[in-house]
């Protein structure tokens, strides 16, 4: 959209796209040397683009699911929780994030196959950088995974220790690939875009970029934000969906049910504070076109006219990408909000109680 006065973004040729690519990073975060395991580590990780192996992978992804879903049953009624359909109901909760974690798994062998998303595998700076920085998160997803994922149903069904360590140890190995691909798609991603916000805000606030290559860069930027924001909102709706679902059933079984107890409330905490430890990459990208028109306004060392930076600023809000889910925006104010409304949901059901 080209607002009255503004010049349009390929207003000086095709030197544009050169000129910002040149100046993006001179100096920034990019130039920071990528420790030399990071491509070898890319190179060996590479054979996951292959769509035979994606697919044996996926099946046996889905196998080991299906068989903790089906053991988590016999494990439940080992540690004295329910007997037959019962004991099927009361692992309800550990079914429903075993088959959220398929479709999230789905989800991200289509998607990394998908050409319009950045890719950790290409060679340039911005994405050699991305991926050192998603990589870098592994271990501490690893931790975050057991501690919040695999440790509450441990401690629900503690009195078959021996049985609920062979689920434990299940799982624990699906969560080494399964995070080891994430950091390859959605972690990545989010790295990436907020990467590239960030060099450019420095480029344009410092004065690096004069109002066409800027604009020119906004571009390729809003263009980018479009597209990894719409992967994100074809996976997470559903995903979220029967996420809740879990949810609802972990407070139900909690409050109501003969086989609920303490474990049940610590485990629908412990998915709450996952969620948005996971989610956390993405959390303020939705605010960032109101950050950037803010800084432009403020900037002492962005050498543009009043009359260029009120254009610059139009144009931003013109072409603003929205990343959200259910129609709530991925904005800072997620952290808290997300919390008080399960802690909704909690009081409500014991006012019920």
């Amino acid at each position: 959209m080209e607002m009255p006065g503004m010049r349009h973004p390929t207003a000086r040729g095709g030197d544009l796209e050169a000129e910002a690519e040149a100046l993006l990073g001179g100096g920034g975060a990019l130039d920071e040397p990528v420790p030399e395991w990071v491509p070898p580590v890319l190179e060996r990780l590479a054979f996951i683009r292959s769509l035979p192996v994606q697919l044996m992978c996926t099946a046996v992804h889905a196998t080991l699911l299906a068989l903790v879903a089906y053991y988590s049953t016999w494990v439940a009624q080992a540690a004295g929780m329910a007997e037959g359909p019962c004991a099927t109901r009361s692992a309800l909760a550990l079914i429903l994030v075993c088959v959220a974690s398929s479709m999230d798994w789905c989800s991200m062998i289509r998607t990394i196959r998908n050409a319009a998303l950045p890719s950790p595998w290409d060679a340039r700076r911005l994405n050699r950088k991305a991926a050192y920085d998603s990589l870098s998160m592994y271990p501490a997803a690893i931790v975050g995974n057991f501690v919040f994922a695999t440790l509450p149903p441990v401690i629900w069904l503690r009195s078959a220790l021996a049985e609920v360590a062979v689920l434990a140890l299940a799982v624990t190995i699906m969560s080494l690939a399964h995070n080891a691909l994430n950091s390859l798609t959605f972690t990545f991603w989010a790295i990436y875009t907020d990467t590239w916000q960030r060099e450019f805000v420095r480029a344009l606030t410092g004065g690096g970029l004069s109002y066409d290559s800027a604009v020119e860069e906004y571009r390729r930027l809003n263009a980018c934000r479009k597209t990894v924001a719409h992967a994100l909102e074809e996976v997470i709706t559903p995903f979220l969906l029967v996420y809740m679902l879990g949810q609802a059933v972990l407070l139900y079984d909690f409050e109501y049910r003969p086989w609920g107890g303490w474990p049940y409330l610590l485990w629908f905490v412990s998915q709450t504070v996952a969620v948005v430890f996971f989610m956390d990459p993405w959390i303020g990208l939705n605010d960032w076109p109101e950050e950037l028109c803010a800084q432009v306004m403020e900037s002492e060392e962005l050498r543009w006219t009043p009359g260029e930076r009120a254009n610059f600023v139009a144009h931003v809000g013109a072409t603003r990408v929205k990343v959200h889910f259910f129609e709530f925006e991925m904005s800072k104010s997620f952290r808290t909000a997300l919390p008080i409304f399960f802690f909704g949901w909690w009081l409500y059901a014991t006012e019920l109680r």
